[in-house]
Parts: C-alpha cells; structure tokens; sequence
C-alpha cells in the first residue's frame, strides 16, 4: 500500500514496523520509546532515543522497527517544499513528548481523587 503522508505520529511496537520508499528529504524524529533504522544497500544501521532525528539523504528506502512501544514523527516534503531542520523538528517532538506527559500525569491526578 502506497501512502502520502506529508507528516504523521506513527506507533510502532517490537512486532511492527514501517517501511519508507524512496525516502530522499524524509525525516524521522523518536518521540518516545527506541527506534532501529535500516536503509536499503548500507551496512551501517542505527538507533534513535527521544529527541534524535534522522534526514534521508539518497533515495533509500527505509525500515524502522521499535525495540519497545515507541513512537516516531515522519516528516516528508512536498516537491518544491523547503525543509525543516533537523533541530527544529526535535524541539518539536520534546514538546509533544512534554505534552503528552504532562496530559497522562493529569488524567492519572484526575482518575485517583
């Protein structure tokens, strides 16, 4: 199945994956959890921890697996569309990351009283 996604929040768990095709300017930032990457014909893999970010230079594809429940943002850019930097993008994923902690110790103080 062929996606178009601009930018999304993807859960990905140990027995899950996302697969990117043709990932040239697509960046992908750890929101939570930790993430493997495997691009297609290198040998170097990585991982990614909260905060990390990763821009595809080449035409790759892309496999990103969690090594626990884990959450990824995916950005890619339209043809013509300037880029974000890869600092902006994780001071975008502290803030949801910080927003959604902060939401769950709420619900959490909410459910207890």
């Amino acid at each position: 199945m062929d996606i178009n996604l601009d930018q999304a929040l993807v859960e990905i768990n140990w027995n899950r994956f996302l697969r990117i095709e043709h990932a040239a300017g697509t960046t992908l930032s750890c929101v939570s959890g930790s993430l493997w990457v495997t691009r297609d014909n290198c040998i170097k893999d990585f991982e990614l921890l909260p905060g990390d970010s990763y821009v595809a230079e080449g035409r790759q594809s892309l496999t990103v697996c969690g090594f626990e429940p884990s959450v990824v943002r995916v950005f890619q850019p339209q043809p013509g569309q300037a880029r974000r930097s890869p600092a902006w993008n994780a001071t975008l994923d502290r803030t949801v990351s910080y927003l959604t902690n902060a939401f769950a110790s709420l619900s959490r103080a909410k459910q207890s009283r």
